[in-house]
């Protein structure tokens, strides 16, 4: 079999690819065997077509656990935002204070009640129960967790055995199952249905079932049989790829959010109301790994999109950063730090020309739209000016930076129009 080339296309699309780079990066597969980039001219119809995108082995494609590397990327990408760090801090926190002789079941303060509260809510939730249910008979302990919803947690309880629960707790949801299912289970409501929504796990009908073999079933499984199935024959095409498609193959887009209605109910908007805006499985795969395109700051998602170059695209994008979540003050200051790590970035492509870059943001509420903003040409020509890229370089570790008596400061003036300058 040959390689399998996902092309560039819109910001989701291109989100998609970020996110599957992302994935493959951090597995087992090989750059450059089992998967790479391409950037080539290719003739077609005697004209020379420049080509370029993330291209996947195609042998590769049916070895690979598809579905594993989805939820390994989500859990180690979106983990350490999610309620479960947050439990497991709690936890730790009052086993340290027990341990310090700091814990008074009599004199109790009322950060002291709001993290056994924290705790016994958050592990208790509804998306938590239904995620224990899939997994208690793979797990060892699950009488602690049975014995959790039974009996909550006390903070009157005396310091051992209060301790003990804990470490029971701990112990029991450190499991590697247990870390995915209940991550997945935050990840999914908070962070992936912003994205898409109404389809695998987010299906209001499917909330009870196990999560990987819903994704193995909508997303995985009909990557794989798409990538070895021959298509010459079929008629219908792929409206972000073009390539042809079966009937029993269409992916309705209008899974992703705030990018078409229900296509089911509403299609006047299409000639004689005929709906043709359908996704090969392969493109809905790469749509269905945008949420982990995006980086996390604070309480927005944000997102550098280029055409012009993969490479650009992948560099300005990079995953290599941690999402950082520390108080809700300084959100400000991490947005300034990722952009000019971003922009600095992009700058060392060294491409010969620099086109208008697109910035995508996106609140982490669920009522929240995209707010698109372009940075231009021109701001772009004096960001590549070697003082400023020195600058940027600065502001990327630090956010407000002196340099001698000077401070550089990268400021912004509003989310909906256009970015200002450094100072």
């Amino acid at each position: 079999m040959g390689k399998y080339l996902v092309t560039m296309g819109d910001f989701l699309k291109n989100a998609g690819i970020v996110g599957l780079n992302y994935m493959l990066d951090m597995s087992d597969a090989e750059s450059g065997k089992d998967y790479g980039i391409k950037m080539q001219n290719r003739p077609v119809d005697g004209l020379e077509l420049y080509e370029q995108g993330l291209w996947i082995d195609e042998d590769f494609v049916q070895q690979c656990d598809w579905t594993g590397m989805y939820f390994d990327a989500c859990v180690n990408y979106y983990g350490d935002s999610t309620v479960y760090k947050g439990i497991l801090d709690r936890i730790n926190k009052i086993i340290c204070k027990i341990d310090n002789d700091q814990w008074k079941p009599d004199k109790l303060v009322k950060e002291d009640k709001e993290d056994i509260k924290f705790i016994n809510d958050k592990l208790l939730s509804n998306s938590y129960k239904a995620g224990f249910e899939n997994i208690r008979n793979e797990v060892d302990g699950s009488e602690i967790y049975v014995n959790l919803q039974q009996n909550k947690l006390n903070a009157k309880s005396t310091s051992q055995e209060l301790k003990q629960r804990l470490e029971g707790i701990k112990n029991f949801i450190m499991q590697p199952k247990c870390k995915e299912t209940f991550v997945m289970k935050s990840v999914i409501y908070n962070y992936i249905n912003r994205f898409w929504d109404g389809k695998c796990f987010l299906l209001r009908a499917n909330a009870k079932k196990d999560m990987r073999i819903l994704f193995e079933q909508d997303f995985t499984k009909p990557f794989k049989e798409y990538i070895r199935t021959n298509h010459d024959k079929d008629k219908d095409m792929c409206i972000d790829c073009g390539r042809p498609m079966g009937n029993k193959e269409r992916v309705s887009i209008a899974f992703m959010k705030d990018m078409a209605d229900d296509l089911a109910r509403k299609k006047s908007a299409f000639w004689n109301c005929k709906v043709d805006a359908f996704l090969c499985p392969a493109c809905a795969f790469v749509y269905a790994a945008s949420p982990l395109g995006f980086t996390l700051l604070g309480q927005r998602f944000a997102f550098m999109n280029t055409n012009s170059s993969i490479n650009q695209l992948l560099a300005c994008n990079s995953r290599s950063g941690k999402i950082v979540t520390e108080a809700e003050k300084k959100e400000a200051e991490r947005y300034t730090q990722w952009f000019a790590r971003m922009l600095k970035q992009l700058m060392d492509c060294k491409v010969e020309q620099l086109n208008n870059i697109q910035v995508i943001l996106k609140g982490t509420d669920e009522k929240d739209k995209y707010i698109f903003s372009v940075i231009s040409n021109e701001a772009l020509q004096t960001f590549n000016d070697e003082k400023v890229r020195k600058a940027l370089e600065y502001l990327g570790e630090y956010p407000y930076t002196r340099i001698g008596a000077d401070y550089l400061i990268f400021r912004r003036i509003s989310l909906h129009k256009n970015w200002s300058r450094l100072s």
